[in-house]
């Protein structure tokens, strides 16, 4: 039986991935967070497509969790990898929360690649795997107010093209996804935890099933890079072709509007 395990596979971007792997008669692995949105979605795709669905609740941005994570996964067959759990933090550098942008690294980069490492090893033994990483165009932009964010993401970028480019022969693929804001509640979550004004982007906003089905359709391909849509593709070349400098003053723009004006640029004590 075909196996995937999805990371922040609850909600959002994640559920639809784990709709298309349970279409395709993937079992699944879904770990997430939040526990009773894990229950719900392992409810739903058991009903609609007949498929075994486990779930691990567990906090993956918590430091030294994933050797006990790996315990629960290391004896199954594992094909299909997508790191998708990702969190949000806006502000001025010097003025948010250490612990909330340690926990993004966690999340965004020691969990990702500690878990493709010890999991990858097992797909190049059998031949055969497929990782899927999801960036963003963050990555790309490395936007102001969004500071390590972008940072995280840009990381999960170089990483995802040269590991791909290192499993070249051996049977596994794998593909970094950029998208962009996708329609979710991420970030309204984003907002509410930076104490922020909620922004729109409109025309710049994709669908999470139109976004989840690209990056599916290009993992299932064994294409290495995507940025999902050509209002994301028109975005990112505009962030190849001018100045990062340029870029950075855009979003900053952008951004600030969603930075309360009663908000300091350097918080009363350092770290909080």
């Amino acid at each position: 039986m075909k196996t995937a395990v999805v990371t922040g596979g609850a909600s959002g971007l994640g559920l639809e991935f784990a709709k298309l792997l349970a279409r395709d008669a993937y079992d699944l692995l879904l770990l997430d967070v939040n526990g009773p949105e894990l229950g719900n979605a392992r409810n739903m795709l058991v009903q609609e497509y007949s498929v075994n669905v486990e779930t691990i609740e567990e906090d993956l941005s918590r430091p030294g969790i994933i050797p006990s994570v790996y315990e629960r996964l290391k004896n199954r067959k594992i094909d299909i990898l997508i790191h998708n759990a990702g969190i949000g933090l806006r502000g001025f550098f010097t003025n948010t929360s250490w612990e909330r942008e340690e926990a993004m690294i966690h999340l965004h980069v020691v969990t990702p690649t500690y878990l493709t490492k010890l999991i990858v090893k097992d797909m190049i033994h059998r031949g055969s795997g497929r990782i899927l990483l999801i960036s963003s165009l963050g990555g790309l932009a490395h936007s102001p107010l969004i500071t390590v964010y972008c940072a995280t993401k840009s990381y999960l970028l170089a990483f995802g093209i040269a590991l791909a480019s290192e499993l070249k022969g051996t049977g596994v693929t794998l593909t970094c996804a950029c998208p962009g804001n996708i329609r979710t509640r991420f970030q309204e979550r984003t907002a509410a935890y930076s104490g922020t004004k909620l922004l729109k982007f409109g025309f710049f906003t994709s669908e999470p099933d139109m976004v989840a089905l690209r990056a599916y359709r290009a993992m299932m391909s064994g294409k290495t890079f995507l940025v999902p849509g050509l209002k994301n593709k028109f975005l990112a070349g505009l962030c190849r072709v001018l100045p990062l400098t340029t870029v950075a003053s855009i979003m900053k723009s952008i951004l600030r509007r969603s930075i309360p004006d009663s908000t300091e640029r350097i918080g009363p004590e350092p770290g909080i």
